[in-house]
């Protein structure tokens, strides 16, 4: 697909390529293992919560389950199966020796399989932050379930979760796989943080982004990230440490913004990787944006006539086009790999300047090639352009 920026200075169209993600195959990121056991099917309208749990031979092999609102029973997955009341955060240990031979796998762990269902006349409605279990794998469904959240759990390497949550899914350090419900965020008035130091993840599942406005660190240090899915940024105002340190990333779909944002320096950083991305909209700042984004060799078309002073260089110094526009204000492109077609298309995509604004051209490539004509379509609006 092509996106097409009308320039207002110019009046001349900017066609950009831009990145759709594509729909994903089922699981195409992660390859279960074949010893574990299987989890039940779910779709959202049963009411149950799941959970693979590793029994080691150790003398420690306790799960606590956190307090669920509702009358609810537990099948521990050993042959013993509890009732419990509302409110209840029951605790059950394990003993090797009890477990099926048949679960063991060949890191030498066996398995218990436990199912959460509410009692008869009750439903599922909540349950608290699932946090520091060893569990492999959970799913969860129900039309009234909320979950606050799953964090710390650091040998789960998959959850499926059909239903809402009102907390956070990060620091889930093994985590490779989040499926997840459409709206899923529906009761949140924020996603900040909601995948945080997922080191392991490769793939998180659309979610429905909502009206929600602050998406400070939601992929934060997401070292494995590779594939996004479409995200919605219209509403959004806080961009701090989107996709910091996301490493992996060498795409990321079209961003649009609605609102005028400013876009902090650590919205798209250390992205060692990132060679495409597509921003629309209008941005009020974005100093150091795109910082050791080593590999990104195309600034996009952003409205930056909203954007005061820009004091640090932006973008790396492999850029070779800037296609940022209606800029008014002083800022740097000096020591970037941008030749005299690329500088004379800068100067064509600028604003009307402000008083005093200066454009640092120095050490590019094609600073000395450019004629005095050239020059005159940034100078002709007022840019005073430093060359040496």
């Amino acid at each position: 697909m092509q996106n097409i920026v009308i320039n207002p200075n110019s009046g001349a169209e900017l066609v950009i390529s831009e990145y759709i993600a594509p729909p994903p195959a089922p699981n195409p990121y992660w390859n279960r293992p074949a010893s574990w056991l299987t989890m039940p099917t779910i779709t959202g309208s049963e009411d149950l919560i799941a959970i693979l749990f590793p029994v080691d031979n150790t003398s420690y092999n306790t799960i606590t389950i956190p307090a669920i609102t509702a009358n609810f029973i537990v099948d521990w997955g050993d042959g013993v199966v509890e009732n419990f009341s509302s409110g209840t955060s029951p605790t059950h240990s394990y003993v090797f020796a009890n477990i099926p031979q048949s679960s063991q796998t060949p890191l030498g762990y066996r398995q218990a399989l436990v199912k959460i269902t509410p009692q008869a006349g009750n439903s599922l409605t909540s349950m608290a932050n699932l946090s520091g279990s060893s569990c492999l794998d959970v799913v969860a469904s129900g039309p009234n379930l909320i979950m606050v959240g799953i964090g710390g759990c650091n040998r789960m390497e998959h959850m499926k979760l059909l239903c809402r949550v009102s907390g956070v899914l990060g620091v889930n350090y093994g985590v490779v796989l989040i499926e997840l419900s459409q709206n899923v965020f529906s009761t949140k008035t924020d996603l900040a943080n909601i995948f945080n130091s997922n080191w392991n993840m490769v793939y998180v599942d659309y979610f429905d982004t909502g009206s929600n406005t602050n998406f400070s660190n939601i992929f934060r240090d997401c070292r494995s990230l590779k594939t996004l899915p479409n995200i919605n940024f219209n509403n959004v105002t806080n961009t701090l440490n989107v996709f910091h340190g996301c490493n992996a990333l060498t795409k990321i779909p079209a961003i649009q913004f609605t609102n005028v944002v400013n876009v902090s320096s650590t919205f798209i950083s250390n992205c060692a990787n990132l060679e495409e991305i597509n921003i629309t909209g209008q941005v009020s700042g974005m100093d150091q944006i795109f910082t050791a984004c080593f590999k990104l060799t195309t600034f996009p078309a952003i409205d930056m006539s909203q954007c005061g002073v820009l004091n640090s260089q932006l973008a790396p110094s492999a850029l070779k086009r800037f296609l940022g526009y209606g800029m008014r204000n002083s800022f740097r492109l000096d020591q970037r790999s941008l030749g005299r077609t690329e500088l004379v298309e800068v100067f064509t995509n600028l604003g009307v300047a402000n008083a005093g604004a200066t454009l640092n051209i120095r050490l590019c490539p094609g600073t000395d090639s450019l004629t005095n004509n050239d020059k005159l379509i940034a100078t002709n609006k007022g840019w005073t352009l430093i060359t040496t």
